[in-house]
């Protein structure tokens, strides 16, 4: 298998929003990337104050979309290949479909809720420093995170401590061990699980363990429209209360 670390950066939020900046990292002195230049919509100033990239950057150096992929060598598929981003669901977004939905992904932010449940945050920014990651940034990196090479080199190093964990996890078949593959397999297999969360983050629960929440709570999150990881956690500590 072949992982592909893909970070971007967008013109905004929405759904409709469009990319400005795509950087794919395939080791760890082995990437590319391009500023893209937006058709229909402009930078949006919240997404400027994130990323730092202004309409006149694009304007001038940006790349059509097609002609930024193949700068990132993300055009032609290969064999085994896996897309890994640090949240998935915001990247996938923006990517052509060959990309987005016809290859396995990782998504390493939700490997952390089930790898490291204990962070105080997961984004890639802060794991990256509470795990004890270092890369030395090249120039092109832009000197900051949020920008898409900068974020992209932070999640491989992200990945590359997955494997490691999850290769002394896995147990041992064969003499020679968990494989890279069959870690990498794993990471993908764990993005579609749902997490069992640790605190709550919302309501008049806010920074309780779900362990310690009331039933009678838990079965009323059941019956909102919450996301698969609170229901997954509400019915867990139901069937396992303390």
């Amino acid at each position: 298998m072949t992982p592909v670390v893909i970070d971007t950066e967008t013109t905004g939020m929405r759904d409709d929003d469009e990319l400005v900046e795509i950087a794919a990292v395939w080791g760890p002195e082995d990437w590319a990337h391009s500023l893209v230049r937006p058709w229909e919509r402009p930078i949006s100033w919240g997404a400027m104050a994130t990323h730092h990239i202004t309409q006149e950057m694009v304007e001038a150096e940006g790349l059509r979309l097609g002609d930024a992929l193949s700068v990132a060598r993300l055009v032609l598929p290969g064999p085994g290949w896996v897309m890994v981003m640090h949240n998935a669901e915001f990247d996938r977004k923006y990517l052509p479909p060959y990309l987005s939905h016809d290859l396995p992904h990782i998504c390493t932010y939700r490997c952390a809720l089930h790898l490291c449940p204990d962070a105080e945050s997961h984004s890639n920014g802060a794991l990256w420093y509470e795990l004890g990651l270092s890369h030395s940034m090249p120039p092109e990196a832009g000197a900051m995170p949020h920008r898409a090479l900068f974020d992209a080199l932070m999640t491989y190093d992200i990945l590359e401590w997955m494997i490691s964990e999850v290769l002394q996890e896995m147990p041992v078949v064969t003499d020679e061990g968990p494989t890279r593959d069959e870690c990498i397999q794993r990471l993908i297999e764990m993005t579609q699980e749902p997490v069992l969360l640790r605190k709550v983050r919302f309501g008049k629960h806010v920074g309780s363990l779900w362990r310690d929440v009331p039933v009678d709570y838990l079965q009323w999150c059941l019956r909102q429209d919450f996301d698969r990881d609170v229901l997954h956690t509400c019915n867990h500590w139901i069937r396992n209360e303390p």
